[in-house]
């Protein structure tokens, strides 16, 4: 029930970059010695990857042996959130944009596919799928309020296909199992389905034309990153 007086966010907000100047000033004192150290603060979506996390951390443990990374997941709106708040120093979203003073950079592009079991009529088509396909068949999706699920919907859309959605879900994990139970179509990353596919669980069909998934970093412009945040978000 407390919260900020208009005053009290701009008093917080200066407090926040005060802090952070005065830690970019160690930082560049402990460069003088080549010596990195600190916190790192990253908060990243779920389905960012835990493989993929654990080796830009042994790397940047490796660059930066005195550093510390405390890692967090949690859904991009969140992220978001957290970055503008200044509860943590990188996000790790799909889709980053700049809002007011987020500032972004894409790290990679990730491929869409048609998931489905395998026993499905396009999965035994053996083709490419388009979007147009979807036209009248079940499919569950992801939530549109978050940024895949509304640039999904809108790319069936443009490709004229008006699937049967029968659910919508916050997180890919839950997405899976549903397509798996129902029987049922989704759109998800390639990558993030890629154990179900080799054990046979699912069926991953390439999309034409091709759709992927922006995958990048985010931080709020207004403070910047200090030196040992910097070497982290170019890990």
């Amino acid at each position: 029930p407390v919260s900020l007086t208009s005053a009290g966010r701009v008093y917080f907000k200066g407090c926040q970059e005060l802090v952070a100047r005065n830690e970019a000033i160690e930082q560049q004192v402990r460069m003088i010695d080549n010596e990195l150290s600190g916190v790192v603060r990253v908060f990243a979506m779920y389905s960012t990857g835990i493989g993929w996390m654990t080796q830009v951390q042994s790397g940047f443990a490796e660059q930066c042996p005195e550093a510390q990374v405390q890692l967090h997941y949690d859904r991009p709106d969140v992220i978001h959130q957290a970055v503008i708040e200044g509860r943590c120093d990188i996000g790790l979203v799909s889709f980053p944009e700049h809002r007011d003073s987020v500032g972004s950079w894409g790290l990679r592009d990730e491929p869409m596919a048609m998931v489905c079991p395998p026993q499905h009529p396009l999965a035994r088509e053996h083709e490419p799928g388009d979007l147009s396909k979807l036209d009248g068949q079940r499919m569950a999706g992801i939530t549109l309020d978050l940024p895949m699920g509304r640039r999904t919907a809108i790319a069936i859309k443009n490709a004229g296909g008006e699937p049967i959605v029968i659910d919508h879900f916050d997180n890919i994990d839950t997405l899976k199992a549903a397509v798996i139970e129902a029987n049922c179509l989704a759109i998800l990353p390639a990558r993030t389905v890629r154990r179900e596919v080799t054990a046979g669980v699912l069926a991953a069909l390439e999309i034409t034309p091709g759709l992927s998934r922006p995958f990048g970093e985010i931080y709020d412009k207004s403070i910047g990153l200090s030196p040992v945040a910097i070497a982290f978000a170019t890990e």
